[in-house]
């Protein structure tokens, strides 16, 4: 064992110079698929999100939606995983075997398996959905997954099996933010995160978490939730409860899933993330910041601390599922605004108040290096892109840039502390063309079933170009790119020169002989 490790730190020593200059990548090059949004101006993929499988066919599926205006009301679709889908998928042409249309929907969300029958389910929201003189309450739908989804669904008669959850107050808004929470509540359902306003006026947020079951009214009220969830509340006003969340998996060690809900305040300095334990005996409304022994709450530096938040799986291989909280606005190494992302441990023993700026062994801060790079923006992980033993994460740099920073794991987060981006190993995903809020969300998903999650990036702005010349501005377009070991090597993976499976004397060897013809 000692052996193999000196060979691996060996041979990083003299592959990494080569492989970092390889580690750019143009979207272009290594998109295996694009969807289009139907019409010019639709700015389709400023929203998007994974759903798992949800028409049973063993393929993952995706949704995106809607954000301009465009000669269509805010609508999302849903597009269908499989093994020989098209380069291009337009879906102004695409046939309803390609997906379904979702009309008049505002808002789009994952689920996971909701009522247990072994397919995921589809979750979609109108925020401005009115009751008689009680306006726009919103209205989220949990779609049941089902091999035999009709192609369009309507806002104005759901014609698909499903649950409704209907906001009460004015300006409720609910379905917001929509998320699948885990197992929250240990019953062997999935469960999922709604997030909406408490009090508009004052602006106090809240988030329904709403369990899963088998048998489950078609409709449920906030007024109401009765043993079918709980709500959770803002802190105080303007925090901004629930913009952010993540289902981050069994952090402390206790069966239960664990969320993870973000709150960037108004004024910045307020800000903060909070880790909720799943638990049998959750209070039916809680205000998040007297959550005490119920989760942490964890404070940071700078401002949007908290804007993106995201589960990431065991980095650090300890058996316990840790997670991830963007600080975009923190000023790393003395540089403004350069950004850190801060990679927090899962354990038996996590304090009730965390903060990020003393970690000590709680966890890792990546740190910006340059400045205004505002590093964390669009985080996201959970991932396996390479089929290795460490989860995968993604996360982006300033919007001028374009670029995408792909990040496999490995042995280097296992140790806590500070460490600069630019000593990690990681792929750039760089687009010329991305301007403007390239790109807006990035998430995972197996769309082409070949057992590694395949990075799925959305972006507002992208026009399609059309046959004969001309484009369709600004129609949107969710890129699809296909992981795998030959893509996203791990380090471990590069130094396996001879393809066994492990790094040994026999891949020195044969790095020598390379070496030794190329000298000749």
């Amino acid at each position: 064992m000692v052996r193999n490790s000196l060979v691996l730190m060996f041979l990083v020593l003299l592959l990494v110079p080569a492989s970092r200059a390889q580690q750019v990548l143009l979207l272009d090059d290594i998109a295996n698929i694009v969807v289009y949004g139907p019409y010019e101006d639709d700015r389709m993929g400023w929203s998007m999100e994974p759903l798992g499988d949800v028409n049973g066919d063993g393929y993952d599926d995706l949704s995106t939606i809607t954000n301009g205006p465009s000669i269509v009301d805010w609508s999302a679709f849903l597009v269908q995983g499989g093994s020989a889908l098209p380069a291009t998928i337009d879906l102004r042409e695409a046939s309803m075997e390609a997906g379904i249309f979702l009309s008049a929907f505002s808002r789009i969300g994952s689920v996971s398996d909701f009522n247990g029958d072994g397919i995921n389910e589809f979750a979609v929201a109108r925020v401005g959905y009115d009751l008689d003189q009680v306006f726009d309450v919103g209205l989220a739908f949990i779609g049941y997954g089902t091999e035999t989804l009709p192609p369009v669904i309507e806002l104005s008669e759901i014609n698909a099996p499903g649950i409704k959850m209907v906001g009460h107050r004015p300006s409720e808004w609910v379905g917001n933010r929509i998320r699948t929470a885990g197992d929250f509540n240990g019953d062997g359902f999935d469960d999922v995160m709604i997030q909406g306003w408490q009090n508009r006026s004052s602006n106090i947020m809240e988030v329904i978490i709403l369990f899963g079951g088998r048998e489950l009214p078609q409709e449920l009220s906030t007024e109401n939730l009765d043993e079918h969830g709980i709500i959770i509340t803002s802190a105080f006003s303007l925090d901004k409860l629930g913009d952010s969340l993540a289902s981050v998996g069994d952090v402390n060690g206790d069966g239960l899933d664990d969320i993870l809900i973000g709150a960037d305040a108004n004024p910045p300095g307020e800000d903060r993330a909070y880790l909720v334990y799943g638990s049998t005996d959750f209070p039916s409304l809680l205000n998040i910041g007297e959550i005490g022994a119920r989760g942490v709450i964890i404070t940071g530096s700078g401002e949007q601390f908290g804007m993106d938040v995201s589960g990431l799986g065991d980095i650090n291989l300890d058996g316990y599922d840790d997670f991830m909280v963007a600080a975009p606005g923190r000023d790393s190494r003395g540089l403004n605004n350069s950004g850190a992302i801060q990679i927090i441990f899962g354990a038996t023993d996590l304090p009730q108040l965390l903060d990020t700026e003393d970690l000590a062994d709680h966890g890792i801060t990546i740190e910006g290096t340059r400045e205004d790079m505002i590093l964390g923006i669009a985080l996201s992980g959970r991932a396996d892109l390479n089929g290795d033993i460490y989860p995968d994460f993604v996360s982006r740099p300033s919007t001028y840039e374009d670029d995408i920073y792909v990040f496999p794991g490995g042995p280097k987060y296992s140790k806590p502390g500070h460490i600069s981006v630019d000593d990690l190993e990681f792929f750039v995903i760089h687009n010329p063309g991305g301007g403007l809020n390239y790109p807006n969300v990035m998430r995972f998903g197996d769309i082409n079933g070949d057992g590694y999650d395949d990075i799925l990036i959305g972006h507002e702005f992208a026009s399609m170009p059309l046959p004969g010349g001309g484009k369709r501005d600004a129609c949107g377009a969710v890129y699809v790119v296909f992981g795998g070991p030959e893509r996203f090597p791990s380090m471990a993976q590069r130094c396996d020169l001879n393809d066994d499976g492990e790094v040994n004397h026999k891949d020195l060897f044969l790095f020598q002989s390379q070496w030794m013809k190329e000298s000749d």
